[in-house]
């Protein structure tokens, strides 16, 4: 059964080295600390050590996460390539405690996070596709153009199918027109309105719909 062999604070306010037969195996927060009662001397069990590193980097990734969708709003696929990203780093990094099953845990930590972020509505796909959809728009992207960028970011076909059918791209192609109109050659005039379009992500049926 491991002792903790020291306990001394981080750099980092709030936060403590835990040493294990005197070696480092973690770090954790003046709360998991707490919590746990971890004093100099204490056994452990193995269940409670899970316990401590799960509790701690729930709550440490959930706190990444937030900072991260601080920025502005993100997709779940984006989310979660990131939060998986630090929860790797931070785990081959700072975690040295044998016999634990790393794998449960990571997984255990992650849909933890991603649960808690989806419940109280920082992670809404639909939300997130309407507010690109918003950003694209105002850039004078199209549809072909809005729905790659929505498949890059992790939305289904399904959802972007649902969320492009309520956009009114008209605007968008009424400033093709607007931005072409003194070109007095017909054919250059249409030629150029064409390139831009088909630039912008507009198929060829939407620019002949304007003619």
């Amino acid at each position: 059964m491991p002792l903790i062999s020291k306990i001394e604070p981080t750099k980092k306010g709030g936060r403590f080295s835990i040493f294990l037969d005197n070696e480092f195996a973690f770090s954790v927060n003046d709360y998991v600390l707490g919590k746990y009662k971890l004093v100099e001397g204490a056994n452990l069990l193995p269940k409670q050590i899970e316990l401590v590193v799960l509790e701690e980097n729930k709550e440490y990734l959930k706190e990444k996460a937030l900072n991260y969708l601080g920025f502005r709003p993100r997709s779940e696929k984006q989310v979660f390539t990131k939060i998986n990203e630090v929860l790797s780093k931070r785990l081959s990094k700072s975690l040295k405690v044998s016999n634990l099953n790393i794998p449960k845990l990571y997984s255990l930590i992650i849909d933890s996070t991603l649960d808690f972020l989806k419940k109280y509505d920082y992670l809404n796909d639909e939300a997130f596709a309407k507010w690109l959809i918003e950003q694209r728009l105002a850039q004078g992207k199209g549809p072909m153009f809005i729905k790659q960028d929505l498949y890059q970011k992790g939305i289904n076909k399904e959802l972007s199918e649902q969320v492009l059918k309520e956009v009114d791209f008209t605007k968008a192609l009424q400033k093709a027109l607007k931005k072409y109109t003194k070109i007095e050659n017909e054919y250059k005039r249409k030629s150029s309105i064409t390139r831009y379009l088909v630039s912008k992500g507009f198929s060829y049926d939407q620019i002949e719909s304007l003619n």
